[in-house]
């Protein structure tokens, strides 16, 4: 895995993926990733790249959140609401 671009890191069952160029010079990734059942389990680390991911929560999100090896808030992860990650953090 050289990028995070197919969201291998997630370890979901589906992922359906859409790769656009943005004024020729990057992309922009779209997917939808399907984790239906609770109890999913620790994602695999993403790797480090200057990007971010963007989530837009179709439901609540149920578990811990880690960055940077510390436990943070994840009670903002709620249905309806977006959550930005940052590639150049663990």
């Amino acid at each position: 895995m050289t990028s995070n671009q197919n969201m291998e890191f997630f370890r979901a069952r589906q992922v359906d993926i859409v790769i656009a160029p943005v004024f020729g010079k990057s992309e922009v990734t779209m997917a939808r990733l399907s984790c239906p059942n609770a109890g999913h389990g620790v994602i695999d680390p993403p790797l480090h790249e200057d990007a971010f991911f963007l989530a837009f929560n179709l439901r609540d999100y149920e578990g811990d959140l880690w960055v940077d090896g510390r436990k943070v808030d994840s009670s903002v992860s709620r249905r309806g609401n977006f959550t930005i990650y940052d590639y150049r953090r663990t």
